[in-house]
């Protein structure tokens, strides 16, 4: 059985755009911030395909001045493009099934069914975002659409370096209150290979 011309590409992808990825992060929490900071007074006002609007806006503007000169910005039919090799990223935001609310322009249909893929040009990626549960930040990920009615070719949870780095740290236990008042660390240790022998 072939391989998935858009699978192929996961491996790929996510070693090329993995340095990126705090950046990523970074840009798409605070534009989707942005909103509630600047807006919050007048939201009532806006329908949800306006809020999307202007939360994508604020994340599109904070990644032209974040992302560095490898990333080509192109601007296209009023959408901005991040070009990097042979990839090209677009804003959206996600439903809970990683779907993008639907446009049905030409340009829109061409990227939802990744059309250029399938010829060798730029694969199409949605950088993006699902609704938070309130209070907490937006769950970024970016997307290889595959069709329009089908969920994603794959997809990428976006997480910063910083954040994957706590998350190993050794975490100490609480103080023996009843002891000498000692620190208890669990202190991971690495397997080694028995030689051969």
């Amino acid at each position: 059985m072939a391989k998935s011309p858009y699978l192929k590409h996961k491996t790929k992808a996510s070693r090329l755009l993995k340095p990126y990825y705090e950046a990523f992060h970074e840009c798409v929490v605070k534009g989707f911030n942005d909103y509630e900071e600047k807006y919050s007074k007048v939201s009532y006002l806006h329908r949800s395909n306006t809020e999307r609007s202007i939360k994508r806006d604020h994340i599109v503007q904070r990644l032209r001045d974040r992302l560095p000169s490898a990333f080509n910005v192109v601007n296209d039919h009023g959408t901005t493009f991040f070009d990097i090799k042979n990839y090209r990223l677009v804003v959206r935001k996600f439903n809970a099934s990683k779907k993008i609310s639907q446009n049905w322009t030409r340009l829109a249909k061409n990227i939802q069914r990744n059309k250029k893929s399938q010829t060798g040009g730029e694969i199409y990626l949605y950088l993006g975002y699902m609704d938070p549960v309130p209070g907490e930040d937006p769950e970024v990920l970016i997307v290889c659409p595959k069709g329009l009615d089908v969920r994603e070719a794959w997809s990428l949870e976006v997480t910063p370096p910083s954040r994957e780095d706590r998350a190993a740290e050794v975490t100490p236990y609480p103080t023996n209150r009843s002891g000498g008042g000692e620190t208890l660390v669990r202190v991971k240790q690495k397997r080694t290979k028995k030689a051969n022998g």
